[in-house]
């Protein structure tokens, strides 16, 4: 069986309210004194420019180019090592929303046991008012693996709602709301799945977040980790 992430509501242990003020000032920072005049007239523009091109290192598949830019390797200093919460969180999941997908070591250790190496992490701390520092250490993470298992022509009706094809974008768009229900019709082969565990869909544009089979779900469960929804799609 696989199983769809879903994206958790805003607020809460999945996804707490968090700034980036000191990472948005070290990717100022690089702008203004290591980014030449060369690329930042012909790649970048303006500082805007080069944080969603950062930004997009964490969701895109490297080397492709979503937005006319080839997508480059994450650098050190393009991964935030410290998140500001707005309040106090004592019990956040094991994988929450911080502006980009974390995981606690617990999480990190289950994934990389069962895919060692494929998925980057990046160690950051979250920090509280007060002066607090919520007392687990998160790990940024960017999902090394993107596959084209998505079968739309296999979905139930009426869930995919569009499909774009041009030089630089390939997605299906599934429709707004989906309920559990709805991603049971969602179609995926297992053949192009094959022996992969934790994924994104390169011709998904924005739902599921990702994918994830049935044996680290499994080991996830048993661990008894907290997760965001996950539900089950179909297998063709």
């Amino acid at each position: 069986m696989t199983w769809a992430l879903i994206e958790p509501g805003f607020g809460g242990d999945y996804w707490p309210e968090v700034e980036m003020k000191a990472y948005d000032e070290v990717l100022a920072d690089y702008w203004r004194n290591e980014i030449s005049d060369e690329d930042k007239k012909e790649r970048f523009q303006a500082i805007s420019t080069y944080e969603h091109f950062v930004a997009l290192k964490f969701s895109k598949e490297i080397g492709t180019s979503p937005f006319g830019r080839v997508l480059t390797p994450l650098l050190e200093h393009e991964a935030p090592t410290v998140v500001e919460a707005q309040k106090s969180y004592k019990n956040l999941a094991s994988m929450i929303r911080i502006g980009h997908w974390a995981v606690d070591e617990a999480l990190k250790a289950i994934i990389e046991e069962i895919e060692p190496g494929v998925h980057q992490f990046w160690p950051v701390t979250i920090t509280m008012p007060r002066g607090k520092t919520y007392p687990k250490e998160y790990y940024v993470m960017v999902i090394g693996t993107f596959l084209d298992s998505f079968r739309p022509e296999a979905c139930a009706e009426g869930l995919v709602t569009r499909t774009v094809k041009n030089e630089h974008f390939h997605f299906n768009e599934i429709k707004l709301a989906m309920k559990k229900a709805d991603y049971a019709g969602l179609a995926f082969s297992k053949a192009a799945i094959g022996d992969h565990h934790l994924w994104r869909e390169r011709t998904l544009r924005s739902w599921p977040e990702f994918m994830m089979s049935d044996k680290l779900k499994e080991a996830i469960d048993a661990a008894g980790l907290r997760m965001p929804k996950l539900y089950p799609v179909k297998d063709v």
